[in-house]
């Protein structure tokens, strides 16, 4: 009953705006099609890149996260200062946000911007590893749904 229903409601939508079916009419809307299929083609291509990437790079990710835990076991068996001293010096690179360390302001406003910005953070990143990819196929989704809405928005 309400697939019927639905049925007559779509039917009835066509019957009432002749333009919809004239050559015309496609001409004016053809523009808004463009673009949608330019972003969403865009944007998915986009995704599946950072998936190839992502399963590409799944090793030499897999070796940087465990560089820490290398270095802590280093330290441990060795007892030597020194080894102690660089698994602390990355211990504190890795959990400090980067907001104290010692860069300049302007360095740090670039930085900020990198890893802020709605469109500038799909192609530039600031952080390593899955992380980075799953943001970015993340921030390309919103992206993509914001933009869609408001090309929506545009058209009517």
């Amino acid at each position: 009953a309400m697939g019927e229903l639905v049925g007559k409601d779509f039917v009835n939508t066509f019957t009432a705006a002749p333009s919809l079916t004239s050559a015309n009419s496609l001409e004016k809307v053809l523009i808004v099609i463009i673009m949608f299929s330019t972003l969403w083609f865009g944007g998915i291509g986009l995704a599946l890149l950072c998936s190839w990437r992502k399963y590409r790079l799944k090793e030499k990710n897999a070796n940087e996260s465990d560089q820490l835990n290398r270095k802590k076991k280093s330290a441990q068996k060795s007892n030597s200062p020194a080894a102690v001293r660089e698994y602390l010096l990355e211990y504190i690179h890795v959990s400090f946000p980067a907001v104290f360390r010692h860069k300049s302001t302007v360095h740090q406003f670039i930085e900020e911007i990198k890893r802020h910005h709605k469109y500038l953070s799909l192609f530039v990143t600031t952080e390593k590893g899955d992380a980075a990819d799953n943001n970015k196929v993340f921030k390309a989704a919103e992206v993509l749904t914001i933009q869609g809405l408001l090309m929506f928005l545009l058209a009517l």
